[in-house]
């Protein structure tokens, strides 16, 4: 740790926080991400690396502060700033700051999702966090599925990114492929086991059918990490899981 904190090495730095992040040694990770940004205030993967660290040790308010900052003296649209954006525009959500993470997703996240297909999954997981939180709002969905539909062969919860956008679009045709496929090439059975089911309870919570939805969660719902490794990708999925649970 000490060699490391007189590195001049800010790359170096990121990726050994990112390690105790990971591993939620927060603690450790402070100082580096601390020592990288004294090198490099200015870099987004710098910040990147602070953003996952404020939100993974639910240092919410800190983070949101920091993003702030940053992003009113960078371009947002430079890079992983975007990604740097969502975050932002997570931690507004989870501060109860509804509206301007809707700004954020409409300013900067959503209308670079066509650029970048890999920020799908986060793009629409926020509007959906945004939209089960908020009931009835009109929400900007069709921008996702244009983009999902132009995404080859999704993979881990992209396919739940693809989903969203064709449950929120009333496309039943391209989310009965997306299920077909899922089912057809599932050689670990984590897509017939958990993706499917979670597919049908986020369609199920859509049509206001919570009983159903419920019914499609309990049995998958002690699997819900099996759907990824990152807190961030399954919060939407336990949000849903307890909204649904209520409204019984």
């Amino acid at each position: 740790m000490t060699d490391l904190l007189t590195s001049v090495d800010a790359g170096e730095l990121v990726q050994a926080a990112f390690k105790h992040v990971n591993a939620r040694e927060y603690d450790a990770a402070r100082p580096l991400v601390n020592r990288a940004l004294t090198l490099e205030p200015h870099t987004g993967t710098v910040a990147h690396v602070r953003a996952h660290l404020d939100t993974d040790s639910r240092a919410t308010e800190t983070g949101a502060a920091f993003l702030r900052q940053f992003l009113a003296a960078h371009d947002p649209f430079d890079g992983i700033n975007i990604h740097n954006a969502w975050h932002l525009a997570a931690l507004e959500f989870d501060l109860g700051n509804h509206d301007a993470a809707l700004d954020w997703y409409v300013r900067v996240v959503g209308p670079s999702v066509a650029e970048y297909p890999m920020t799908l999954y986060s793009a629409a997981s926020l509007l959906w966090r945004i939209r089960v939180a908020g009931g009835e709002r009109s929400l900007p969905w069709g921008q996702l599925r244009d983009t999902a539909l132009k995404v080859g062969k999704a993979a881990g919860v992209e396919n739940l990114g693809c989903g969203i956008a064709f449950i929120t679009t009333e496309d039943d045709a391209s989310l009965g492929t997306l299920i077909d496929v899922l089912r057809g090439d599932d050689p670990t059975g984590i897509h017939t086991e958990v993706f499917v089911p979670v597919i049908h309870a986020f369609r199920a919570f859509w049509e206001r059918d919570y009983a159903a939805a419920v019914m499609h969660f309990e049995p998958v719902a002690a699997s819900f990490q099996r759907l990824s490794p990152f807190p961030e990708h399954r919060t939407p999925v336990e949000e849903t899981y307890r909204a649904a649970r209520a409204q019984l």
